[in-house]
């Protein structure tokens, strides 16, 4: 429950996000935040349903948007639908990235960082990730990252969780997932450190110790890329991966209805590339994006 998560790190000083429901701001009469604030549901996921705002008209049309429920997924409008209610927080400048960690009985351990390929237009929609982001702050980031399980009182298992990290070195958490990172990581991670990365995971899910050797080993570099259709497009046909991508698919069906908003819920296709070093890795990427 995100609004629940908000208000206990602002309540202990981990945040500076205000924040507060939608029903309660729609009873505003005027705007009461200093700048621009992001609506999104207590309980979402993909982007859905998440609008960027600064004033009271903007929040009344964002509301609309939100009784409308327009969610090309059934499964994930239904789980966004039936948890809870929306919540509006303060928007967070900087850079969206992720901490991706294991918690083994109460030892915490940062499995990496993943960087953010995300719209020019609209930086919520993201177009993939990066994996391992060698953040110039990582010690910081990582230090951050365990104070906020410490805080909810996460004690084991894999942990996704998505930060906004500012230009004066300060984090703030955007998004805590008490899963391992989505989209097709597993493979990614696998290959970054090569390894059958699902076998870690099943040992902590089993309760068994993992072999975590492979964090003081060297890794290669992968870039997981999610392909948008051109705005305005209703209707997938098909899509032609790039040669020498691997777990590549589609992820719609010959026929299938497209919101035609190009937004991360119209992802038509993903593929993964790698590299031994993080320059190849991004610049074979960004090729074959085009």
């Amino acid at each position: 429950d995100k609004a629940r998560v908000r208000s206990k790190l602002y309540a202990e000083g981990l945040s500076a996000l205000r924040s507060t429901s939608l029903r309660e701001a729609l009873r505003w009469d005027r705007w009461q935040f200093d700048g621009p604030a992001v609506l999104k549901p207590a309980n979402g996921t993909g982007s859905a349903l998440c609008f960027t705002v600064s004033s009271m008209d903007e929040l009344r049309a964002a509301a609309a948007r939100v009784r409308e429920a327009d969610v090309i997924n059934p499964l994930m409008k239904e789980y966004i639908l039936t948890h809870g209610e929306f919540v509006l927080e303060e928007k967070a400048d900087g850079e969206l990235l992720s901490v991706e960690s294991l918690l083994c009985r109460g030892d915490f351990h940062c499995i990496g960082l993943t960087g953010r390929y995300v719209l020019a237009h609209d930086p919520v929609v993201e177009q993939g990730l990066f994996f391992p982001y060698h953040h110039p702050r990582k010690p910081e980031i990582i230090a951050r990252a365990e104070t906020f399980h410490r805080s909810l009182d996460i004690f084991h298992g894999a942990t996704h969780l998505e930060v906004m990290v500012a230009k004066d070195g300060s984090v703030e958490l955007i998004d805590f997932n008490a899963r391992f990172s989505g989209f097709a990581s597993i493979v990614s991670f696998g290959e970054v450190f090569g390894m059958r990365f699902e076998a870690v995971l099943t040992d902590v899910a089993c309760g068994a110790e993992p072999d975590l050797s492979f964090l003081s080993a060297g890794t290669r570099f992968a870039a997981e890329m999610v392909v948008l259709p051109p705005p305005h497009v209703t209707e997938f046909r098909d899509i032609v991966l790039p040669p020498g991508s691997i777990a590549g698919r589609a992820m719609k069906t010959a026929g299938q209805k497209l919101t035609g908003r190009a937004d991360q819920l119209d992802a038509v296709g993903m593929f993964i590339i790698t590299g031994d070093t993080a320059e190849q890795a991004n610049g074979q990427a960004l090729e074959d994006r085009r």
